[in-house]
């Protein structure tokens, strides 16, 4: 009896997620072990805490080397944004279907690419792995979760199991670069791509990474971000008042004055700094900063790694408030008044 309500439960859920993901994309599944250990071919099944859920363009995970994706050069892993509200299984669908059909498709870059979202859940749901994904060989492991969008954008640890957000990139990047190498014998490049809260993870997760290294693995690494919110700062310094100015001069402004703030007692705490970093929270973080000599070799390589901004011609604002907001048709509105191109920037209304 309990194997058939196992059945029916499997079956109402592969009707729900057939409903929201047709044919075109496959519903993936990556085991997490806590403190952002990878859970290699030599590890036991219960290093596993839980899972954190992929929507993606092929099956990849756990595929049998026989079965090799051949025709794949790239992976590109979107990375999720801000949403306002927690993010859903049908936001994720259009974010890949955006890319697929707006980005991929004109390029004829659609067979070539393994495209894939992980989902950063940000509200409780009872979602063992088999739920989510038939496939899944470790079926009762519960979906992990983090407390909000910036906790993940960040690199915060999950709500149980204390599963960085960037050790999940990194496990995700060596299942690529390595375990997958007969699977995917053809990968030449993994990019990481995200926009607003994304654009935060991936900038961040490429200074703290040795997988974004190059030469770490045998394709090669690249972030790419767009409209981050904000920046981690290397040292103690921030741009000075005459780099801030509340109205801005073109896309070919340029300064290059820095001053040490002195109105501000925590402005080098992290996320912003590397000065104070918590351990609880943000083990990963945490676990580099405090030992000096691989912060020391994080400031080397980061250098190597080929970190990319997209930013346009018009991408070129400063709003502070609306009181000194003098070039709107400048920014970019979605919702009204949100511009944030500029940082510091504490009076944008969500």
């Amino acid at each position: 009896q309990q194997q058939q309500q196992q059945q029916q439960q499997q079956q109402r859920a592969d009707g729900i997620w057939e409903w929201f993901f047709g044919d075109d994309f496959e519903r993936e599944s990556l085991p997490l072990a806590a403190r952002g250990q990878s859970l290699g071919s030599k590890q036991n099944a219960q290093d596993a805490v839980g899972y954190m859920p992929i929507v993606s363009s092929h099956r990849f995970i756990g595929v049998k080397p026989s079965k090799k994706l051949s025709k794949i050069t790239k992976a590109l892993i979107i990375v999720q944004e801000y949403s306002g509200d927690p993010k859903q299984e049908n936001a994720i669908v259009d974010d890949m279907n955006i890319y697929r059909d707006e980005l991929l498709q004109p390029a004829k870059m659609k067979s070539k690419t393994l495209l894939m979202m992980p989902w950063f859940l940000e509200e409780k749901r009872d979602m063992k792995q088999n739920e989510w994904n038939k496939h899944a060989a470790l079926k009762n492991l519960s979906i992990l979760r983090w407390a909000d969008a910036g906790s993940y954008a960040a690199g915060g640890d999950s709500v149980f199991g204390n599963v960085s957000a960037f050790a999940a990139f990194d496990t995700l990047v060596r299942l690529l670069q390595e375990e997958l190498a007969e699977v995917l014998p053809n990968l030449k490049t993994i990019d990481l791509v995200g926009f607003s809260g994304g654009c935060k993870v991936v900038t961040r997760w490429a200074f703290f990474s040795e997988w974004a290294k190059p030469g770490y693995g045998r394709a090669s690494v690249r972030t790419v971000g767009g409209g981050c919110g904000s920046f981690v700062y290397l040292d103690e310094f921030r741009p000075a008042e005459s780099c801030r100015i509340p109205q801005g001069h073109g896309a070919d402004f340029t300064c290059s004055s820095w001053e040490v703030p002195k109105d501000c007692l925590d402005y080098n705490e992290f996320e912003d700094g590397l000065a104070k970093v918590e351990a609880s929270g943000h083990s990963y973080v945490h676990r580099i900063v405090s030992d000096a000599a691989v912060l020391s070799q994080a400031y080397d390589d980061f250098p190597t790694k080929e970190v990319l901004f997209v930013v346009g011609t018009e991408d070129d604002c400063n709003c502070d408030d609306q009181d000194v907001y003098k070039n709107p048709d400048k920014c970019w509105h979605e919702f009204g008044f949100s511009c944030s191109d500029v940082y510091p920037d504490y009076y944008v209304p969500f």
